[in-house]
C-alpha cells in the first residue's frame, strides 16, 4: 500500500507540470497498467474528474463532483493518506483510495488511485509469516478490514484481541 501512496503522491506533484487532459489521461493509464489500480485520477477544485480513459470518466453518474467527495477534502485539509473503505461512485465495488494533494498548475485538486478490497485481499491473503502467523489490516479507528477468516472483517480491533492497542503507528 506505501507503494501506491508514494506513486499518488509522485503523480500529484507530476500533475503539476501538466497542461492538457490527454497528459493526465497518459500518466493515470501509466500508473494504473503499472500498479494494477481500479482507477488512476486528478479531482480539481472546479469540479472536473480526469481519469485513465474517457471510458472510465463516463462511467462515472453525470452530476459526479470529485471536489465534493470526502477523500477530496480530507486531502486538501490533511495532506496524503488513504480513506476508509467506500463504495465506488462508478460502482465496482470496495475500494480504498490512496490520495494526495495537487498543490499548483492548471490541474489543481487532488490525485487519487482506487484499490479494490479484492486486491488488497488477494494480496494480503498470500501473507503467511513463515507459516506462523498471517496480515491483518486495521483501520485508524480499530476497525478490522481484512482478515483471513472473513468473519473477523468489519470487528473491533480491541474485541478481536481482547485488550486495548495503540492505534498510533
Amino acid at each position: 500500500l506505501n507503494t501506491r501512496l508514494n506513486t499518488t503522491r509522485s503523480f500529484a506533484q507530476a500533475a503539476e507540470n501538466v497542461e492538457t487532459d490527454d497528459g493526465i489521461r497518459e500518466l493515470s493509464a501509466t500508473a494504473v497498467d503499472g500498479l494494477g489500480l481500479e482507477n488512476f485520477y486528478v479531482g480539481t477544485a472546479d469540479g472536473v474528474m480526469l481519469m485513465q480513459s474517457r471510458e472510465a470518466e463516463n462511467s462515472l453518474p453525470r452530476d459526479f463532483d470529485p471536489s465534493a467527495r470526502p477523500w477530496f477534502k480530507r486531502a486538501r485539509s490533511e495532506g496524503a493518506g488513504f480513506t476508509a473503505p467506500y463504495e465506488d461512485a462508478a460502482g465496482s465495488g470496495l475500494i480504498i483510495t490512496a490520495m494526495a494533494p495537487v498543490e499548483s498548475g492548471s490541474y489543481e485538486g487532488v490525485a487519487g488511485a482506487d484499490i479494490s478490497m479484492e486486491a488488497i485481499n488477494e494480496l494480503l491473503s498470500a501473507v503467511t509469516m513463515a507459516d506462523t502467523g498471517y496480515a491483518m489490516l486495521v483501520s485508524g479507528d480499530g476497525t478490522i478490514l481484512f482478515h483471513p477468516e472473513s468473519g473477523t472483517v468489519n470487528t473491533d480491533l480491541t474485541d478481536f484481541l481482547g485488550t486495548d492497542v495503540a492505534l498510533d503507528g
